[in-house]
């Protein structure tokens, strides 16, 4: 599905969301729209990519969850643990793989703060509310 609000097209890209959001997004079917605006769309969207993020036992939320534990242990990626008998980082705690959780975290955060943001818009997604 295409939007075609300015307004979405510049939240969506002010988001940088994932592969996995842009996809869900282009392949959406406008059949299924049900006379909802592009801004309405997007948030019930976000809200569903940021609910399975929370929801407890899913993939997502267990990503999620590991890479907010591997950066509170390495302080961020400062303090990166090493294997004694090789001197290299730990399975895990090789700094592309701190790289990756960053990425995780800082993504969930930019979608919670558009949820917001759209919230205060009066816009409410049907998944989770922020």
């Amino acid at each position: 599905m295409k939007l075609h609000d300015e307004q979405a097209i510049k939240l969506l890209k002010k988001l940088r969301p994932s592969e996995v959001l842009l996809e869900t997004i282009d392949e959406y079917p406008d059949d299924e729209r049900d006379g909802r605006s592009d801004l309405e769309f997007l948030m019930d969207e976000i809200s569903y990519y940021y609910s399975l993020h929370m929801e407890d036992g899913h993939c997502y939320h267990d990503d999620y969850e590991d890479a907010k534990r591997k950066l509170r242990e390495t302080k961020h990626g400062k303090s990166i643990p090493v294997d004694i008998r090789t001197m290299r980082p730990m399975p895990g705690y090789w700094p592309s793989d701190i790289e990756a959780c960053k990425n995780v975290v800082n993504e969930v955060a930019r979608i919670q703060r558009l949820g917001k943001k759209l919230q205060g818009m009066g816009y409410y997604g049907s998944w989770w509310t922020f």
